[in-house]
Protein backbone atom coordinates (compact mmCIF):
# COMPACT_ATOMS: atom_id res chain seq x y z
CA UNK A 1 0.00 0.00 0.00
CA UNK A 2 1.13 3.83 -0.92
CA UNK A 3 -0.06 6.53 1.05
CA UNK A 4 -3.83 8.00 1.06
CA UNK A 5 -4.84 4.40 0.61
CA UNK A 6 -3.60 4.07 -2.87
CA UNK A 7 -2.60 0.47 -4.10
CA UNK A 8 -0.17 -0.16 -7.02
CA UNK A 9 -1.90 -2.10 -9.72
CA UNK A 10 -0.21 -4.21 -11.71
CA UNK A 11 -0.42 -4.28 -15.83
CA UNK A 12 -3.82 -5.94 -16.71
CA UNK A 13 -6.04 -5.16 -19.10
CA UNK A 14 -8.61 -3.83 -16.38
CA UNK A 15 -5.64 -1.08 -15.13
CA UNK A 16 -5.00 -0.27 -18.70
CA UNK A 17 -9.25 0.77 -19.26
CA UNK A 18 -9.36 2.99 -16.65
CA UNK A 19 -7.74 6.17 -15.37
CA UNK A 20 -8.47 9.54 -13.71
CA UNK A 21 -6.60 12.42 -13.08
CA UNK A 22 -5.13 12.08 -9.45
CA UNK A 23 -2.95 14.43 -7.43
CA UNK A 24 -1.15 13.63 -4.03
CA UNK A 25 1.85 14.41 -2.10
CA UNK A 26 3.42 11.09 -2.75
CA UNK A 27 5.76 10.87 -5.89
CA UNK A 28 4.90 7.53 -7.38
CA UNK A 29 6.28 5.44 -10.23
CA UNK A 30 4.47 7.62 -13.29
CA UNK A 31 4.60 4.53 -14.84
CA UNK A 32 2.72 2.28 -12.66
CA UNK A 33 -0.88 2.28 -12.21
CA UNK A 34 -2.62 3.31 -8.41
CA UNK A 35 -6.06 2.69 -7.26
CA UNK A 36 -7.27 4.62 -4.35
CA UNK A 37 -10.39 4.45 -2.15
CA UNK A 38 -13.77 4.88 -3.91
CA UNK A 39 -15.36 7.86 -3.49
CA UNK A 40 -17.80 8.81 -0.61
CA UNK A 41 -20.14 9.78 -3.04
CA UNK A 42 -20.47 7.87 -6.58
CA UNK A 43 -18.48 4.93 -5.02
CA UNK A 44 -16.17 4.85 -7.90
CA UNK A 45 -12.36 4.04 -6.65
CA UNK A 46 -10.09 6.57 -8.08
CA UNK A 47 -7.74 5.54 -10.39
CA UNK A 48 -4.27 7.35 -11.62
CA UNK A 49 -2.87 5.75 -15.00
CA UNK A 50 0.55 5.76 -15.02
CA UNK A 51 2.34 7.03 -18.18
CA UNK A 52 5.01 5.14 -20.14
CA UNK A 53 7.59 7.18 -21.55
CA UNK A 54 7.66 5.63 -25.15
CA UNK A 55 4.17 5.80 -25.57
CA UNK A 56 2.92 4.72 -29.00
CA UNK A 57 -0.06 6.86 -30.53
CA UNK A 58 -2.90 4.57 -30.07
CA UNK A 59 -1.86 4.09 -26.36
CA UNK A 60 -1.78 7.57 -25.34
CA UNK A 61 -5.10 7.61 -27.50
CA UNK A 62 -6.74 4.69 -24.94
CA UNK A 63 -5.24 6.14 -22.16
CA UNK A 64 -7.06 10.01 -22.88
CA UNK A 65 -10.13 7.90 -23.80
CA UNK A 66 -10.14 5.96 -20.70
CA UNK A 67 -9.62 9.03 -18.45
CA UNK A 68 -12.37 10.96 -19.76
CA UNK A 69 -14.74 7.41 -19.62
CA UNK A 70 -13.72 6.95 -16.46
CA UNK A 71 -14.45 10.79 -15.13
CA UNK A 72 -18.08 10.47 -17.04
CA UNK A 73 -18.95 7.36 -14.79
CA UNK A 74 -17.68 9.06 -11.68
CA UNK A 75 -20.07 12.04 -12.48
CA UNK A 76 -22.55 10.12 -13.44
CA UNK A 77 -23.04 7.93 -10.13
CA UNK A 78 -22.53 10.98 -8.22
CA UNK A 79 -25.35 12.54 -9.70
CA UNK A 80 -27.25 8.95 -9.80
CA UNK A 81 -26.65 8.37 -5.85
CA UNK A 82 -27.43 11.86 -4.87
CA UNK A 83 -30.47 12.02 -6.81
CA UNK A 84 -31.43 8.30 -5.22
CA UNK A 85 -30.85 9.30 -1.76
CA UNK A 86 -32.53 12.57 -1.95
CA UNK A 87 -35.90 10.33 -3.40
CA UNK A 88 -35.51 7.93 -0.71
CA UNK A 89 -35.20 10.56 2.04
CA UNK A 90 -38.31 12.22 0.55
CA UNK A 91 -40.41 8.81 1.00
CA UNK A 92 -39.09 7.95 4.23
CA UNK A 93 -40.28 11.73 5.46
CA UNK A 94 -43.50 11.05 4.20
CA UNK A 95 -44.16 7.69 5.42
CA UNK A 96 -43.03 9.21 9.00
CA UNK A 97 -45.59 12.24 7.99
CA UNK A 98 -48.41 9.69 7.62
CA UNK A 99 -47.72 8.21 11.15
CA UNK A 100 -47.33 4.31 10.12
CA UNK A 101 -48.08 3.08 13.47
CA UNK A 102 -47.83 -0.84 13.21
CA UNK A 103 -44.01 -1.95 12.98
CA UNK A 104 -44.91 -4.92 10.98
CA UNK A 105 -47.05 -3.08 7.78
CA UNK A 106 -44.06 -0.14 8.20
CA UNK A 107 -41.54 -3.09 7.43
CA UNK A 108 -43.93 -4.38 4.63
CA UNK A 109 -44.75 -1.13 3.22
CA UNK A 110 -41.02 0.33 3.44
CA UNK A 111 -39.33 -1.90 0.89
CA UNK A 112 -42.19 -1.79 -1.87
CA UNK A 113 -43.19 2.12 -1.05
CA UNK A 114 -39.54 2.76 -1.52
CA UNK A 115 -39.51 0.64 -4.77
CA UNK A 116 -42.29 1.72 -6.22
CA UNK A 117 -42.02 5.31 -5.27
CA UNK A 118 -38.03 5.86 -6.66
CA UNK A 119 -37.94 3.46 -9.55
Amino acid sequence: MIGNGFKRLHHTSVAKSLSAKLTHKYDLNKESDYIGPADKFSNIRQIRFGKKCDETPEEISLRLYSTELHEWNHQYWKKQNKIYSNLKQQVLNEMEENNIENEEENRKSDGRVLQNTIY
